[in-house]
């Protein structure tokens, strides 16, 4: 029997040897050995019959696919986009002008505004269109808007694909027109509004003096008192992409440095209360300060389309988790739930936090519903990896909601005592009490991504496989 004829079962088996031998894991894909690509280039068979085999192996590639505007990343990509076998596996891209290509970042920025850059993006976009698993198309570089949504309307792609993440603080020194155009001309391709403010330094981190220079000037747009980081074109912005499926909020940080946030105060007042979002089914809040009454007006407006809810870190500068907990009740079509990390599983920090202490409203939390307590004392190194509160359907959902608002009650916070900053005093907050369901405690959740649970598989496939 010739080699050619061997059935793809045997060929991945072959393959599964080569890699076992001499794979490596890099951040955004499994570089293949050079055997592997030798025998799948000696022969037109070999090559499309272990096609299953390279898309496992870049599996993580292909879940996040990160590129520059640059000739050689665009050739790479309109390679993927042009075959169905990965362009169907294909979730999401990255487009970052950062990205090491093989061009100076001069040639990049030249090559990006390019009408050549324009014509081989609109031929990637008639391939994705076609793409059965393409999620989002990730803008996070203004230079890129132009080019990239100029492409996607030759290419006249059929849905809202693109996610925009927008840094107030970039919109301040500038209008902006050149950037701000072509996303208020292209509401119909915007599915994902993410906002993102600048991060807080650690004390530990900032010299002497140079916390009160950097108050000063703020340069770098922090959300210290008094700071307004909203300007008129970015709400103009919001309220002309109104369309969005998802909202993101990322504020500037976990750890309780302020006692109320003019900056993510402004962002809501100026994004998220002012407008109303008619298909809004994705809400993640990150790392920031809300007003408790504004979140849970915002939830209300938007019970009848929040599909996915997720928190993470955030403080409520007024009111408290039960309240926004009962807003969430009155979510007919909410399916999914995360609330952040749980103290009970290895986390230090509570994820739902507020400003007010509350006693409990009746008898102690169930010891079904109870984890031990996660011990300080235990060395780094031995700290169980933090374990997630995600709740996936609607009776797991009307059940945690229903526990958490009748036994809620909080406690003081311990981020002052496990991070003791000489001259820094940092504010009082309390953690809302979480609990994991009893059939959730069964087993440990598996933390792996979709690929690297494939590539594992993959890799461990014994011979009666």
């Amino acid at each position: 029997m010739a080699l050619s004829a061997l059935p793809p079962e045997i060929l991945s088996r072959i393959c599964r040897f080569i890699v076992a031998e001499g794979g490596t894991i890099v951040r955004y894909r499994y570089t293949l050995p050079q055997d592997l690509k030798s025998f799948r280039l000696s022969c037109k068979s070999f090559y499309q019959k272990t096609l299953f085999d390279v898309g496992v192996l870049h599996g993580a590639m292909l879940d996040h696919f990160v590129v520059g505007l640059t000739y050689k990343s665009l050739s790479v990509l309109y390679s993927i986009s042009n075959v169905p076998y990965f362009r169907d596996r294909l979730r999401k891209i990255r487009f970052d002008r950062r990205f090491v290509g093989c061009f100076s970042g001069e040639e990049q920025t030249g090559f990006a505004s390019s009408p050549e850059a324009v014509y081989m993006m609109t031929e990637i976009f008639k391939n994705l269109a076609h793409s059965t698993s393409l999620l989002n198309i990730y803008l996070d570089e203004e230079m890129n808007y132009p080019t990239i949504l100029a492409a996607l309307n030759l290419a006249s792609f059929p849905h809202q694909i693109i996610n925009v993440m927008v840094n107030p603080r970039d919109f301040r020194p500038f209008s902006h027109e050149r950037f701000l155009n072509p996303l208020t001309e292209s509401p119909h391709l915007i599915s994902h509004l993410e906002f993102q403010a600048t991060p807080h330094e650690d004390p530990e981190d900032v010299e002497p003096g140079e916390r009160e220079r950097d108050v000063a000037r703020n340069e770098f747009g922090r959300h210290y008192s008094g700071y307004k980081p909203i300007t008129p074109p970015l709400s103009q912005l919001a309220a002309t992409l109104s369309g969005v499926e998802r909202l993101t909020f990322n504020g500037c940080g976990n750890m309780p440095r302020l006692r109320l946030c003019h900056g993510c105060e402004n962002i809501w007042a100026g994004i998220f209360a002012k407008n109303t979002y008619a298909h809004l089914a994705h809400l993640e809040l990150r790392d920031g300060y809300v007003s408790g009454s504004r979140l849970r007006g915002f939830i209300k407006q938007h019970a009848g389309t929040l599909e996915h809810v997720k928190f993470e870190y955030m403080f409520l500068t007024d009111g408290t988790w039960r309240s926004i907990a009962q807003g969430l009740q009155k979510c007919s079509t909410l399916k999914h739930l995360d609330v952040g990390p749980d103290t009970t599983s290895g986390c230090y920090m509570g994820s739902l936090r507020q400003k007010h202490a509350a006693p409990p409203l009746e008898a102690s939390l169930p010891k079904q519903y109870v984890t031990s307590r996660f011990n300080n004392s235990m060395k780094i190194s031995d700290k169980p990896p933090n374990i997630r509160i995600i709740l996936n359907n609607q009776e797991d959902i009307t059940n945690w909601l229903d526990v958490f608002m009748r036994y809620f009650a909080t406690e003081q916070g311990e981020e002052g005592r496990c991070y003791d900053r000489d001259g820094f005093t940092l504010p009082i907050y309390h953690e809302a009490r979480t609990f994991f369901l009893p059939h959730h405690m069964k087993g440990k959740p598996d933390t792996r991504s979709r690929a690297k649970i494939a590539l594992d598989k993959y890799l461990k496939a014994d011979e009666g496989a």
